[in-house]
């Protein structure tokens, strides 16, 4: 998945300088964060047709480490469902180029 947002972000003609991964020191991870300006958004891809709120645990730990400058975040899974969680998108991975912060 990371690597389909990548070849998105570069076939727009946009830079991917701006996408990193986050690792805490006890096993959390972020699988994309997008830096835009001062703002970052954490995108988390789990293999799941049925996202529940433990999904979020990664990208809610890192909003409150990164505080002001953390946007809501986007989970990635492999249902068809485009929600909210928790204040989070939820789509589908079929979807991965329709996230705001990965098309411009």
């Amino acid at each position: 998945m990371v690597g389909e947002a990548i070849k998105a972000r570069r076939a727009r003609g946009l830079a991917t300088d701006n996408l990193f991964y986050w690792h805490s020191h006890d096993g959390l991870e972020v699988e994309l964060v997008v830096e835009h300006g001062r703002q970052l958004t954490p995108i988390e891809i789990k293999a799941t047709t049925s996202p529940r709120p433990t999904d979020l645990e990664a990208i809610e730990r890192f909003r409150t480490l990164a505080a002001s400058r953390a946007e809501p975040g986007t989970l990635v899974h492999f249902g068809m469902e485009r929600a909210t969680l928790r204040g989070h998108r939820l789509i589908p991975w079929t979807a991965v180029d329709a996230i705001p912060t990965l098309s411009g």
